[in-house]
């Protein structure tokens, strides 16, 4: 089925770049809060981390980080599951997460 032209411009426009004042301004940055940190670092035998909106870590506990550990140097998710090989091993069912 084809769109016509007004909502295919319409996609078209929120498809390209942003030019609302929100868009404009830069990335907040985000942290884990110093609480929840130390709740985090309370739990020894529960792995925790904390991932921001972006999906950038933030915090993790010694177990997060050992149980993460093949995410070396990335930080980010998203980035990690897609573009590092590892990805496939760490989720045993890949069909389901890829």
């Amino acid at each position: 089925m084809l769109l016509e032209d007004e909502a295919a411009a319409y996609l078209r426009g929120l498809a390209g770049p942003g030019t609302s004042r929100r868009s404009r301004r830069a990335r907040r940055q985000e942290y884990a809060s110093p609480g929840l940190v130390g709740l985090m670092h309370a739990w020894p035998h529960t792995p925790a981390l904390v991932y921001g909106r972006y999906r950038d870590l933030l915090a993790a506990n010694p177990l997060g980080e050992a149980l993460f550990s093949w995410l070396g140097e990335e930080t980010n998710l998203l980035c990690a599951v897609f573009l590092k090989p590892e990805a496939r091993a760490f989720y045993r069912d890949w069909a389901t997460i890829g």
